[in-house]
């Protein structure tokens, strides 16, 4: 995204809508290039998105086998 407000863009609508939504860090691509996914749940669900997205960096192998970035 060349700006903030495109990123924006992105989130806006369930901010709006008042649906729980967390962006998170998703893994690599091919390039080392780091990928995000945006979790959304159902009207009143903020727990549920916390648990899947707790659930998820708790089994996703990149998290803690991922050598940080250069310089670090």
């Amino acid at each position: 995204m060349d700006s903030y407000h495109r990123w924006m863009e992105t989130v806006a609508p369930w901010t709006m809508t008042g649906m729980p939504a967390l962006g998170m860090p998703a893994g690599f691509d091919d390039r080392g290039l780091p990928a995000g996914v945006q979790l959304v749940g159902r009207h009143g669900a903020d727990a549920e998105v916390l648990r899947l997205a707790r659930a998820y960096e708790e089994r996703a192998h990149w998290v803690r086998d991922h050598p940080p970035p250069d310089g670090l």
